[in-house]
């Protein structure tokens, strides 16, 4: 009564709805339909007279065509003999035919020359006044003649040729538009009416088939719906209603049986809360269990808890659990609980067999209820036990086989269910992690003790560590200084060549009286110190080696302490006694340019504060004690003893002793690098000399330097221009410095040759690969962006193999003369290059060439 109450509120509900009846909805359907219908039937009419009028306009172009055809050639005779009065009588007879609105006659230029029309006195229109370029072949189209519409038709005239005017006729459509516009009228007429008629019987005939019927169905649908479900409907005519009916009486069955059906779900729901309810009981007993298991590490103590706890959770009488020994392949009982497992049953057995076995096997669950009468059963199993039903889940750690836990009950506890077997593997899956983490600890213990051994043992070595970074901390500052003197060399060198370059060039212009001559020898002769000294600085990061010359000590000095005077305070005084008798040794000019610069510069650092005197002076000295004079490394023999004292604040004992260690220094931060005295000593030492000083805080300090003394006299340099050598090849010069490209072109253009430089190694690289006979001599650098010298001389020479290559740089580390020359490199020059230099090496490696073809 509930439920039919419920029905008949329903029914009640809808009956208040307002809707459209099916009737018209079926009736506004088809009236669509037929519409739609209509709208193709239109569609398909208006295509259709759009062809038959397109037909019919094409029919008027033939008809054009093959009046003109018959009239061009009198046309043609008649204009060219200008003709008037027959042209004209000729357009009178085209205009005479039927369709024909007007004939209009132009000349070559496009001016009109005749023209007639229908429609009595009025005159041209404006497309037959205006004046048109000469046609080159027929043309039509549809337009309209004083609001006619018409078939536009132009042709020209042609003699002998050439064309000399054109005639255009307009031929009226007005007859087919006419009979367009009739055919569209009598359609839509007929379709209107077959509309109107369709649409009343179609009305009629759903009415007394659809409508009435389920008008009649909705009536018995709402008694139904008040009563409630079991009354059938009768009726129909056999037809789609009939079976609506019949469908629904149907429907009115189900829906009893499935009252009947929720009344049994409803009961079915009911138990499987209470089963939920158990279920969240389980999983807060293995959620503290989890708790309680993660605390514990000691391996035993766990395997222990998780079996007793799986017993509780499961009403197991008894378990065990078995870990697998990889080593082995085998399982090995470690713990178990209750009277059923015999001590035989603890041995070691292999995966696969039993129900421990098969589950390590599977690596699922198993739930055996009849374990005496299963196939799998262990034999020994069966022999010393009770066992009834055994239920076993694997130990699984990242889906890897930690171990098996196995549960057992005999005939008084009974059979296991899935429930336990799903509880089982939510401790199983815990209990791994656990069990994997305590085999961690017990490792993590044994590594700790082979840690510390091992601490104590990098203890003892971490002395000796601390030796060693300090050497390697040197060594590195030793590499660093020689890198930075690498690129500082290349990049000086590329400085230095366009100022030597130029100077030679300015010496071979300039007349040797001219006052400007010696100023320039100067600025060469500067240029060239430089070189030495970036020589100089390759020679202490060992990456070169500078040549010894015999020289006069005593001019270098005092041209030194001219140039040291700029930079020293005035507070400074500077005394010299430079005796220049007998002061000849061998050695590098820059190198003691560099030795007295830092002496210099380290007594201005000491007297900076309150002034003083700097003493320089240079004698002559006979050692026959060397141990004497505190320099036992020095031979006996006659030296330049060249001494320098200050009187600043003086050094201490300590320094005294580190005075010439790399990297020592007193100054502060940013003032100094401490390799000042270090390249000092070894300068003195690479001449064969000794360097000592002597010092006390507050007493200022004194080096005293001792070199030997040669017999060699030192070669005049004579003040001429130098002699070079000529040419007239074709070379091509390649560097990444504009500068030096443009005064390297500018030098051998004025020794002869034809030159052509490029700052870019791949640009140069394909000219010359669209021109590989064009150059006579490629002179490269090496060092570059996007292509070393090397690698354009190797591609040069795979395209060319005869061509030569010679190649300079200010330093590179990537490459050596030798390794040049193996490449098919004719020859190696280092910057800054002389203008004689650089002419000597072409002639040689041309000459070579011309001797080797």
């Amino acid at each position: 009564m509930r439920s039919k109450a419920c029905l008949g509120g329903v029914s009640m509900m809808k009956t208040t709805v307002s809707y459209l009846p099916l009737q018209k909805k079926i009736g506004l359907a088809v009236g669509a339909a037929l519409v739609l219908m209509a709208a193709v039937f239109w569609v398909v009419l208006s295509l259709f007279q759009t062809r038959h009028y397109q037909d019919a306009v094409r029919q008027g172009e033939r008809y054009l065509e093959m009046l003109m055809e018959r009239e061009s050639a009198p046309f043609a005779n008649e204009l060219f003999e200008k003709r008037m009065r027959a042209l004209d009588l000729r357009m009178r007879e085209i205009l005479s035919l039927e369709g024909i609105l007007s004939v209009t006659l132009r000349n070559a230029e496009g001016m009109r020359l005749l023209h007639h029309h229908r429609g009595g006195e009025t005159g041209p229109g404006e497309e037959e006044e205006k004046r048109i370029p000469p046609l080159k072949a027929p043309r039509s189209v549809i337009g309209a003649w004083r609001s006619i519409p018409a078939l536009i038709y132009e042709a020209p005239i042609a003699a002998i040729g050439e064309p000399i005017g054109s005639v255009r006729i307009v031929y009226s459509l007005a007859e087919i538009e006419r009979k367009k516009r009739l055919s569209y009228f009598s359609a839509g007429v007929l379709l209107g009416v077959t509309f109107v008629v369709l649409l009343l019987v179609l009305n009629w005939v759903l009415s007394v088939t659809v409508s009435r019927p389920i008008r009649a169905l909705k009536d018995a649908m709402e008694r139904i719906e008040m009563e409630g479900p079991g009354e059938k409907i009768s009726g129909g005519h056999g037809d789609e209603i009939g079976d609506l009916i019949g469908s629904f009486n149907r429907m009115s069955h189900q829906l009893q049986e499935m009252l009947g059906k929720v009344k049994r779900e409803v009961a079915e729901r009911i138990q499987a809360e209470e089963e939920l309810r158990a279920r969240t009981q389980q999983l807060e007993a293995v959620r503290g269990i989890v708790e309680e298991i993660t605390h514990e590490l000691n391996l035993d103590r766990l395997l222990d808890l998780i079996l007793r706890r799986a017993v509780e959770l499961t009403g197991a009488e008894g378990g065990a659990i078995a870990l697998l020994d990889e080593g082995r392949g085998m399982l090995m009982p470690r713990v178990s609980c209750g009277d059923l497992f015999h001590p035989t049953l603890m041995a070691p057995f292999p995966i696969g067999e039993g129900a421990v076995g098969r589950v390590a096997e599977s690596r699922k669950g198993l739930i055996v209820n009849d374990y005496r009468s299963w196939p799998g059963a262990r034999p020994v199993a069966i022999q010393t036990t009770a066992v009834r039903a055994v239920l076993a889940e694997p130990l699984l750690y990242r889906d890897k086989l930690v171990g098996v836990i196995n549960l057992a009950n005999t005939d008084r506890m009974g059979s296991f269910e899935e429930r336990h077997l799903s509880t089982l593997r939510l401790l199983a899956a815990q209990a791994a992690v656990a069990i994997e983490n305590a085999r961690l600890y017990e490792e993590a213990q044994s590594d700790a003790l082979e840690l510390h051994a091992r601490l104590l043992q990098i203890a003892e070595a971490e002395q000796e560590k601390e030796t060693l970074t300090r050497q390697l901390y040197q060594a590195q500052k030793l590499e660093a200084i020689g890198t930075l003197a690498g690129g500082i060399a290349h990049d000086f060198n590329n400085i230095l060549v366009p100022i030597v370059m130029g100077a030679e060039l300015a010496l071979m212009t300039i007349p040797i009286e001219n006052q400007a001559y010696p100023m320039v020898q100067r600025i060469l002769t500067a240029a060239m110190r430089a070189k030495d000294l970036v020589q100089q600085l390759l020679a202490f990061s060992r990456q070169s080696d500078l040549e010894l010359a015999p020289l006069h000590l005593g001019p270098l000095i005092k041209e030194t302490l001219k140039l040291a005077r700029a930079s020293l305070p005035a507070t400074i005084e500077i005394r010299q006694s430079i005796s220049t008798g007998n002061d000849l040794v061998l050695a590098n000019p820059t190198q003691v340019h560099q030795v007295m610069m830092n002496l210099i510069s380290n007594a201005g650092h000491a007297m900076r504060a309150k002034g003083g005197i700097l003493e320089v002076t240079l004698e002559e000295e006979i050692v026959e004690h060397a141990k004497a004079l505190k320099a036992p490394e020095i031979p006996e023999g006659r030296y330049a003893k060249l001494v320098v004292s200050d009187t600043g604040h003086g050094m201490d004992a300590q320094t005294l002793e580190r005075i010439f260690h790399p990297f020592f220094t007193t100054k502060d931060r940013g003032q100094g690098t401490g390799l000042g005295l270090s390249i000092v000593h070894g300068i003195i030492r690479s001449c064969g000399g000794s360097i000592g000083v002597e010092s006390q805080p507050g007493q200022g300090a004194t080096f005293t330097i001792r070199i030997p003394l040669c017999e060699e006299k030192p070669q005049a340099e004579a003040p001429k221009k130098s002699t070079v050598s000529l040419g007239r090849e074709s070379i091509l010069f390649v560097d990444d410095e504009a500068s030096v490209c443009d005064i390297t072109k500018q030098s051998l253009e004025r020794l002869g040759y034809r030159v052509e430089t490029r700052t870019d190694p791949l640009e140069a690289l394909d000219r010359f690969k669209r021109d590989p006979f064009r150059y006579d001599l490629v002179i490269t650098d090496m060092t570059m962006p996007r292509m070393t010298g090397d690698k354009l001389a190797s591609e040069l020479l795979r395209i060319r193999p005869d061509v030569p290559v010679l190649l300079c740089t200010g330093f590179s580390e990537q490459i050596t003369e030798s390794a040049a020359l193996k490449m098919g490199i004719k020859g190696f020059i280092m910057k800054p290059i002389a203008v004689a230099d650089i002419a000597r090496k072409i002639r040689e490696v041309l000459e070579d060439e011309k001797a080797g073809a």
